[in-house]
């Protein structure tokens, strides 16, 4: 795969299909690290994620990347109007450690840094470790751990927007 050719644009609510089979196509290795909406999803749903991004009053900011007609990668930072906005980053499997989760997530924080959101947090796998370190070179710091829900340890990880 060709990192270069990978289109990057903000979701749109006609991405639906695209963004739900992209999502339901993820290895269950992958779901394990990245599951914001459950195991699998419906059109359905990824069409609500997408109008969360219409208008002035958007709750989301989710991009996806494409290559021809498929979602590739998908990233997003949720609850604009929250004090930590959450970040999340998902890349298909055949297109892992291509730079493409790089990619994407350099793009969604340059659009934080042009919205001057102070502050952005995730929450990664202990044991996802080169998610780690994409995010450690993003500049992201962890602060805490916690066991979740589903009985995996996590990382809490925050970024100060503004000092990058």
């Amino acid at each position: 795969m060709n990192v270069a050719e990978v289109r990057i644009e903000r979701l749109q609510v006609s991405d639906a299909p695209a963004l739900a089979a992209f999502y339901n196509k993820l290895s269950p290795a992958s779901k394990r690290t990245f599951r914001p909406v459950g195991e699998t999803t419906t059109d359905e749903v990824c069409r609500h994620i997408a109008i969360g991004n219409a208008g002035p009053l958007s709750t989301k900011y989710d991009v996806v990347a494409w290559q021809g007609d498929d979602v590739v990668g998908w990233s997003f930072i949720w609850n604009l109007h929250e004090p930590e906005p959450v970040f999340g980053l998902a890349v298909a499997d055949a297109c892992q450690r291509t730079g493409l989760g790089t990619k994407l997530m350099t793009a969604v924080m340059a659009w934080a840094r042009e919205q001057e959101l102070p502050r952005v947090e995730l929450t990664v796998v202990t044991d996802n470790v080169i998610a780690q370190h994409l995010y450690e070179k993003q500049g992201f710091i962890g602060y805490g751990e916690f066991v979740g829900e589903d009985g995996l340890s996590y990382y809490r990880m925050r970024l100060d927007v503004q000092d990058l």
